[in-house]
């Protein structure tokens, strides 16, 4: 099996700048999270303003009072995924989608289809440029390895077993889905490092630590595959966006209608399905929606 991870580490500003937000070179933007009162995603602007993910609110507007603050939400980041996802449908039949910022597509049973994996690759790589999505990528042979070399932002795509192994080994356990406990365990015995932790026997792990931590050991080390619930797009087509600015007229709308749409285009598209009525309903603070 071959499988791509694509870490999109920055989905709300993405999506804010692709509905006529600011853009990079505008004003400094970040993305708040309210319950862990820390900055989670920062545009160019920001970051030259010293400001940095991990960050609470009152640091980052002290380094930049004129910064512009986006809420994080998860449901409507993986609204976004789930769009992209209707994207790349058309190209890709096996899609998993991974937490609310993560998208993992297999690969192996695509490649006599678009003659190699380099064609294969481009033509996905120009859809998720298409689409203005950022982020990290990585290729394994499940998902769990994919998954962690793209949150250690290897950027790399290979089907060289040796490659992914040393790539693999270089990983820090910390970047690992392993818990914190097993995690601290692990680190008493000198193991820090992913390539430690695979060259241990199975077995006397298995004397020491839970079912899930070996299950997950080998699905890292490609032993084992785990079930995933493939994406399939959806019956019915409903969007609704949430801007982050103050519209003063029909035409400050204008960028968010035509986004609606393209994502409407390619939902019909990977349905080979036409519509004979579009509906929207523009939602007001104070009044009753239109």
């Amino acid at each position: 099996m071959l499988w791509a991870y694509f870490y999109c580490y920055q989905l709300t500003l993405d999506a804010y700048k692709k509905d006529g937000g600011a853009t990079d070179w505008e004003i400094p933007v970040v993305v708040y999270h309210e319950q862990g009162n820390q900055v989670v995603q920062a545009n160019s602007q920001a970051i030259k303003e010293g400001i940095e993910c991990g960050q609470g609110l009152a640091q980052a507007a002290a380094l930049c009072p004129h910064v512009h603050i986006l809420g994080f939400n998860r449901d409507t980041e993986k609204e976004t995924l789930l769009f992209l996802a209707h994207r790349l449908y058309p190209l890709a039949s096996d899609i998993v989608i991974d937490a609310h910022n993560a998208i993992a597509i297999r690969l192996d049973n695509l490649l006599q289809y678009y003659g190699g994996l380099n064609a294969l690759w481009h033509v996905l790589i120009s859809e998720l440029h298409s689409a203005g999505i950022h982020y990290y990528f990585a290729t394994a042979w499940g998902v769990e390895a994919a998954r962690l070399l793209a949150h250690n932002k290897t950027n790399r795509y290979t089907d060289n077993k040796e490659s992914i192994i040393l790539l693999l080994s270089r990983c820090r356990l910390e970047q690992t889905s392993l818990d914190s406990k097993t995690i601290a365990t692990l680190a008493k015995v000198g193991v820090r490092q992913v390539g430690q932790l695979l060259k241990l026997p199975v077995h006397e792990l298995g004397q020491r630590f839970s079912n899930d931590t070996i299950r997950y050991l080998t699905a890292l080390r490609g032993e084992t595959f785990p079930k995933y619930v493939l994406f399939r797009p959806s019956e019915k087509f409903q969007r609704t966006k949430t801007l982050s600015f103050e519209v003063e007229n029909t035409q400050h709308l204008l960028p968010s209608i035509k986004s609606l749409l393209v994502t409407l285009e390619h939902y019909l598209r990977a349905r080979n399905l036409l519509t004979s009525s579009i509906i929207f309903r523009v939602h007001f603070r104070e009044e009753e929606p239109l």
